[in-house]
């Protein structure tokens, strides 16, 4: 899932992508109203927009205005962030179904408890990665070494499941003892969402008194999620 932060100051927008990547959320950002519903368009996992309102050509309450007239982003969930603490701007904001307003200079608590009360319990795709350095007690060589066996681990896992996925019928018992891996070594990298589908799956599988069947799509789409994710933390990694 990822959060749009539609915002054309591009320091605030660095600070408020930094500030979420680092509590395991993706971000995608857009400079303007129009190329942000362009990001809604193409992207289909948004789940929650934090949108400037002093914006050129589009301001953010005409974005969120145009926004709220396609059914598919009626409810979606919007924090709007600005410098313009006008009584009836809020009022706008809040007609439009904005429950959430901050005004600039934002602290990241602040951002962080209502991006919290905005999606409600929501589980991470990937932990950021200083927070795995801290709890786990290593340093970034290690962590890199760690991340880059977890990549390969996740490749092989979705490989042989879209094999075995065209076969149908149970996983075999190296499909399996792979899956096992991966899911032991994304407990270290606080991968919620992949470990909740596939304890789902292992429950749904033991009622039936039987083993994991394919098709599991929704364990490769999640396995192929968290793979992106860990990629991208590891070019990152490089390029700092």
């Amino acid at each position: 899932m990822s959060i749009l932060i539609v915002e054309d100051n591009q320091v605030s927008a660095k600070l408020v992508e930094g500030i979420l990547q680092r509590e395991g959320h993706e971000t995608v950002v857009a400079q303007t109203g129009e190329m942000a519903l362009e990001r809604l368009d193409f992207i289909s996992d948004i789940q929650l927009v934090i949108a400037d309102i002093m914006m050129p050509e589009m301001d953010g309450l005409e974005f969120i205005a145009k926004m709220r007239e396609r059914p598919k982003w009626r409810d979606l969930p919007v924090i709007m962030q600005t410098s313009d603490a006008n009584e009836e701007t809020v009022r706008k904001a809040a007609s439009l179904g904005c429950r959430y307003y901050l005004i600039k200079p934002v602290s990241k608590q602040q951002l962080l408890e209502r991006v919290r009360q905005a999606l409600g319990p929501v589980s991470l795709i990937l932990l950021d990665k200083w927070r795995i350095i801290a709890e786990l007690g290593i340093d970034r060589g290690l962590y890199r070494v760690m991340a880059e066996s977890l990549s390969v681990q996740l490749h092989e896992a979705i490989r042989n499941l879209v094999l075995e996925h065209r076969r149908e019928g149970e996983v075999s018992e190296e499909l399996h003892t792979c899956l096992v891996k991966v899911m032991e070594s994304a407990q270290h990298f606080g991968a919620e969402r992949v470990l909740n589908e596939f304890s789902k799956i292992q429950r749904s599988c033991e009622n039936e008194g039987g083993r994991i069947k394919t098709p599991c799509r929704g364990l490769l789409q999640e396995l192929q999620t968290l793979h992106s994710a860990l990629n991208a933390t590891l070019s990152r990694e490089k390029s700092d």
